[in-house]
């Protein structure tokens, strides 16, 4: 019976540390692979796609995977994270990462926002709002200190199709 107690004790602690979590990382990510479509817009339905999976390298290689917000706009995915989170830097630094959106995983390539229009970051905020209000403005405000702006997306990551 102890065998058995001990088992099932593993088993629920290597659940705890492999599945991603509301937004406690793992490193699972589960679902299957498919060729990216030409349009993104369909993660906007919060109801369908509140959240995201991503799964950078992590650790001694491992990966690892993060609960994340995202919108889409035409082709591409946009997710952002803190500047120096190491998620958002191993999604950079690895050019490339796996998201994982309903049961379908996308092989997607990561693109920075640095050199974003205005009229760009405004729709990025416009979206971002659309999808996530009053959330949105409420913790993205607090991490800042002040409401959130459109330029506060130039740190925002664009993932197309690989």
């Amino acid at each position: 019976m102890g065998r058995i107690l001990f088992l099932l004790l593993l088993v629920l602690v290597a659940a705890a540390v492999v599945i991603p979590y509301e937004f406690k990382p793992g490193m699972y990510l589960g679902g299957t692979v498919e060729a990216a479509p030409a349009d993104f817009s369909f993660v906007n339905d919060r109801e369908k796609y509140d959240t995201v999976l991503v799964e950078t390298p992590g650790i001694a290689g491992l990966p690892q995977v993060h609960v994340i917000w995202a919108i889409g706009i035409d082709d591409a995915i946009y997710v952002f994270g803190e500047e120096e989170g190491r998620w958002r830097s191993a999604a950079v630094e690895a050019g490339e990462l796996r998201m994982r959106v309903g049961d379908a995983v996308y092989e997607l390539k990561v693109g920075l926002m640095t050199n974003a229009s205005e009229e760009q970051l405004q729709a990025l905020h416009d979206t971002y709002r659309a999808k996530y209000n009053p959330e949105y403005d409420r913790i993205i405000g607090e991490a800042l200190g002040r409401p959130p702006e459109p330029a506060d997306l130039s740190i925002a990551l664009r993932l197309t199709a690989m």
